[in-house]
Order: structure tokens, then C-alpha cells, then sequence
């Protein structure tokens, strides 16, 4: 069996770390054994560390491959422990970055608890997830564990192989109604979709639903390391009675709420005709307060201007005042996610 390097670095912003208090240790919820490394005893480092720049406390040698937990614990000279996170999850030559994270982290092992009691799959429950449920149920820690249980059921039962590919939705994609913006100012893909190319009596209900998975799944796999939302645009122009279809779009929040919690920084509906108004009107009443607040209506005297303010120029397309072409959702190519091939691709590390 090889062995695995780990380059050890702590973020600037720690003090006088005592290097020998912190602990790497192993994901034992996932069926791997488990590797404990104490720096004190099995590391040569520095005791004082440099706040002007990350530093490096140096390397270790672990047998095999090492499956790193996301949650850290590190003790620093100064204070009580702080949660921190790895950004690598799975290595066998490589670089663990530790972060400081904020104190809602210490609400993570009390929910892995409690999904565990209600027949919840810890093994794979990550701790990004596991707060995104829990923020959006108002820090609620009972109603977070019982989301979080349903949403991992229907996950395996409606995704079994762990996510679609465009031949489980070619209707939806000739339609041709979602499109790829590159990026944002902050490096996350943005998913633009024309209610015009949505035709209601043309839908299958099933294959929408797969539809969104498949589009949800390809942002958050575009998206950059730790980033754990991103932009909507829903362009409403020239729609018409027959693309007023408000079981769709209920399905929409539905699958947001319930399965991706927390993943919609903003949805910005433009370009909203007076016939839409209606449907609105009976469909937000319907949507949790919290989706509720993300939602942005922009007219054509402010469109531009407030999507300017959150995509560059080059990446926004020319129907909006940008300078980018459309492109069609599943021409952009992403390293995982819906687009990997089936047998490499990394489905844990993008939900």
C-alpha cells in the first residue's frame, strides 16, 4: 500500500496556532477505516506562525489514501476551539487548506444525531448540506433532520444512478428555453431561462422535474470551491397564455425548497408582461417567505443596470446590454457533474 502527502496550511488570520493540538482525521461515515494524525507527535512544524501570508505547519505521511472529514476542530493559544473546514475532501497527493468557519458548525454533529435517529444516511451527509437545510428551516434542528431525511429518500429514489443526462430529457432541452452564463462577479455560473420556450401543454411532467435536477446539478458543479449558490435570471418577454403554466412553476420552488436549500443567492424574473401578473398573484402565495425574499423583478429601466452590477459585460448576453452570446444549457461543459462520464463522475461533491 502507497503512502499519502498531505501539505498541511493554516489560513493568515491564526495566531501563534499550537500546531500540535490539531487533528486530521478520516470520514468514518464513510465506509473507509479510520486515520487519526496527530501533528504533535507525527509532525515536524513550527510552533508561531507568520499572519502575514497562509502557512504552512508542513507534511505528513498517512498509509493508503485519506478520505478527510469537512468538519476540523482547532485549538487555538488564545481562545477556545473553532470550527474549520478542508476544502479536500479526497486526496492522494495533495494540499489541505484549513478555514475558519463560522459557529453554526457546532450545530452540525446534534443534526447528524438527529438524521441519524429518523433513519437518515449520515455515511453520506455532508456538513455544507446539512447547514444549508438547517438555514432554511430557521435553524430549526427538528425540522431540518426530518427535511433533510425526506430529501435524501427521494433523492435515491428519483436519481438512482445519482443524476441525469440529456437523454433522460430531450424534450426539455430541444425546447431550448435554459441557457449558461459563464459567470458572476464572484466566479458562479448564473442559469438563464426563457419563459416564451415553455409550452404547458407540451410538458411531461416527469421530465421537467428531471429537467431541474439536471440544471440545478450543472450550476452547482460549474460553480467555483466553496461557493454554495448562485444567480437565476427568468426572462419573461413575449410570453403568452399558453406558457402560463403554474404547476410548473410551483414544481420549480417545490424542488428549490425541499432539495436545494439555500443553493438561490437571487432569481431576478425580467421583463414581466401584465398577463404574468395573475399567475404570480396566486403561485407567491405558495412560496416560503424565505425564497420569497430572493426574488427580484426588474423592469427594462433598471434590467441592465442591476444585472450589470452582479455579471461583467463580457459574460452577460447582448439581450441584456452584455456583450456575450447565448448559450444553450447543455452545450456548456462542465469538469463534473451531469456532463462527467458515469463512472468517474463525483456526485457528492457537488450536492
Amino acid at each position: 500500500m502507497g503512502t499519502t502527502t498531505l501539505r498541511i496550511v493554516l489560513p493568515a488570520s491564526w495566531a501563534c496556532p499550537k500546531a500540535e493540538a490539531i487533528q486530521v482525521q478520516s470520514n468514518r461515515y464513510l465506509r473507509r477505516p479510520t486515520t487519526v494524525v496527530d501533528f504533535g507527535t507525527r509532525l515536524q512544524c513550527r510552533t508561531h506562525l507568520s499572519r502575514a501570508s497562509s502557512s504552512v505547519i508542513g507534511n505528513v505521511e498517512i498509509p493508503g489514501t485519506c478520505q478527510l472529514r469537512r468538519r476540523r476542530k482547532f485549538f487555538s493559544s488564545h481562545g477556545p476551539a473553532k470550527w474549520v473546514c478542508s476544502v479536500v475532501d479526497s486526496v492522494e497527493q495533495g494540499e489541505v487548506r484549513l478555514e475558519e468557519r463560522d459557529a453554526q458548525c457546532e450545530l452540525v454533529e446534534p443534526l447528524r444525531q438527529l438524521v441519524e435517529q429518523r433513519g437518515g444516511d449520515v455515511e453520506s451527509a455532508d456538513d455544507r448540506e446539512l447547514l444549508r437545510f438547517l438555514r432554511s428551516r430557521s435553524m430549526d434542528m427538528d425540522k431540518a433532520a426530518a427535511a433533510f431525511v425526506s430529501h435524501q429518500k427521494w433523492r435515491s429514489e428519483y436519481v438512482p444512478k445519482g443524476r441525469f443526462t440529456e437523454a433522460d430529457l430531450p424534450t426539455e432541452l430541444d425546447a431550448k428555453k435554459s441557457y449558461w452564463i459563464e459567470q458572476d462577479k464572484k466566479g458562479r455560473p448564473v442559469l438563464l431561462t426563457l419563459g416564451r420556450n415553455h409550452v404547458y401543454n407540451k410538458q411531461d411532467p416527469g421530465e421537467f422535474t428531471r429537467f431541474l435536477v439536471y440544471a440545478l446539478d450543472k450550476a452547482i458543479a460549474g460553480a467555483p470551491p466553496n461557493t454554495h449558490n448562485f444567480l437565476t435570471v427568468v426572462d419573461l418577454k413575449g410570453i403568452g397564455v399558453k406558457n402560463l403554466d403554474s404547476k410548473s412553476l410551483l414544481v420549480a420552488f417545490e424542488v428549490l425548497q425541499n432539495h436545494y436549500p439555500d443553493r438561490i443567492d437571487k432569481i431576478f424574473m425580467v421583463n414581466a408582461p401584465l398577463i404574468f401578473n395573475g399567475l404570480w398573484k396566486v403561485v407567491s402565495k405558495l412560496i416560503d417567505e424565505g425564497t420569497k425574499k430572493k426574488i427580484i423583478f426588474l423592469n427594462n429601466k433598471n434590467l441592465t443596470e442591476t444585472l450589470l452590477k452582479e455579471i461583467d459585460a463580457e459574460f452577460l448576453p447582448k439581450d441584456y446590454g452584455g456583450n456575450a452570446d447565448l448559450l444553450l444549457l447543455q452545450d456548456a461543459i462542465v469538469s463534473k457533474g451531469p456532463d462527467a462520464p458515469l463512472e468517474t463522475a463525483d456526485q457528492s461533491s457537488y450536492l
